[in-house]
């Protein structure tokens, strides 16, 4: 059997004081614990009732000075627009005053400008009946001095010397009237041609030219001068330069053609006679030359033709029966060369220039009359 243990009773006392004073010192202690703990909350909770308190009054303070702002801020923008408003009105004002000086301006200008327009306007209608009158006058000369209604041209100039003094007074009248009109010195050196003052015709043309640079007839008509010279070369460059001008002048095409004829050189005269034809199908001079052309070449089927053509386009055309005369002579058609020659005759005009030719055909007659 085992032995059995035995406890002291005074010792298990003891042990048991010890275990209650443990007991009770634990107890203290949580007690202790939790009394700290209860004092360490309360604290917390009264300063996060403070920090509440701060933040409503914070908000508080902050909603004020929103509030405040908000006021500030709408007084700042009606005195803004006060301001503004002031500033407009003073500037609409000043605008006002800036259009009616405006349109004030605009007014007297606009009653300046019309009353230039209407001054130049005047003027412009009394130049134009100026002119007018001027132009009329210059037609009647030229007329007077033997242009040809049709061709507007003058292919010979008059003798008669009451038309020839006629033409002056109505040019220098016309001089008068409008000096710087270039049309009046074509006209004048007409009537110098007239006269048989070519160099006085040349100085007429010059002034005219001075007038006006790109008047072109002036420039043929002071070849037409230059070739009655014998001045050919000269007569050349004249063309040229009215054709430079105007391509399309029959005219000048024609007269350099006669040029280059004179100087022998057929083929270039029958280009420029060509030319001629071409740009005017009724210029029967240009035909009548191109058959003297073609006569002189030897040719003379295509001279009749173009002699004829001549004739067929202006049947009072003198000059195209006295060519053609001479072909049929020539050929032995003496019938024929007859009837030319006595056609000639009653149609060509009898003035210093053609005598010659009137005699020599006259000679033909006596001639072809004669068995």
């Amino acid at each position: 059997m085992a032995d059995e243990q035995r406890f002291d009773p005074a010792e298990v006392k003891a042990l048991a004081e010890g275990l209650q004073r443990l007991r009770d010192e634990m107890k203290d202690a949580e007690i202790k614990r939790l009394e700290a703990g209860h004092a360490l909350e309360k604290q917390s909770l009264n300063a996060l009732a403070a920090l509440e308190k701060q933040a409503q009054d914070f908000k508080g303070s902050l909603d004020t000075l929103t509030a405040q702002n908000q006021t500030l801020h709408a007084n700042l923008e009606a005195h803004k627009k006060r301001t503004a408003t002031r500033e407009w009105v003073l500037i609409a004002v000043a605008s006002v005053g800036i259009v009616v000086s405006l349109l004030t301006f605009q007014l007297q200008r606009n009653a300046q400008r019309a009353a230039k327009a209407a001054q130049d306007k005047a003027q412009e209608e009394a130049q134009k009946r100026t002119r007018a009158d001027v132009n009329k006058l210059l037609h009647e000369a030229f007329y007077l001095l033997g242009g040809d209604v049709k061709s507007e041209s003058i292919t010979k100039y008059t003798t008669d010397p009451e038309k020839i003094v006629e033409a002056k007074l109505k040019i220098e009248t016309a001089k008068t009237k409008d000096p710087n009109h270039a049309l009046v010195y074509l006209r004048m050196a007409g009537y110098f041609n007239a006269k048989g003052q070519v160099d006085a015709a040349i100085e007429q043309y010059d002034i005219a030219l001075e007038l006006d640079p790109g008047f072109a007839q002036a420039y043929n008509n002071r070849g037409n001068a230059y070739r009655a010279k014998g001045e050919l070369d000269r007569a050349i460059q004249d063309y040229e330069q009215a054709l430079s001008l105007d391509p399309k002048d029959a005219f000048a095409y024609n007269n350099r053609g006669n040029v280059y004829r004179a100087k022998g050189a057929l083929d270039r005269a029958i280009q420029d006679y060509d030319q001629a034809i071409a740009l005017d199908p009724n210029y029967a001079v240009a035909y009548s030359n191109r058959g003297n052309a073609y006569r002189e070449k030897g040719d003379p089927d295509r001279a009749i033709q173009d002699y004829q053509q001549a004739i067929t386009l202006d049947s009072n055309y003198a000059n195209p029966h006295y060519s053609l005369g001479n072909v049929y002579r020539q050929q032995g058609n003496l019938e024929s060369a007859k009837t030319e020659f006595e056609t000639y005759l009653k149609l060509v005009a009898d003035t210093p220039e053609n005598r010659i030719r009137i005699e020599r055909t006259k000679t033909y007659l006596k001639n072809l009359n004669t068995p």
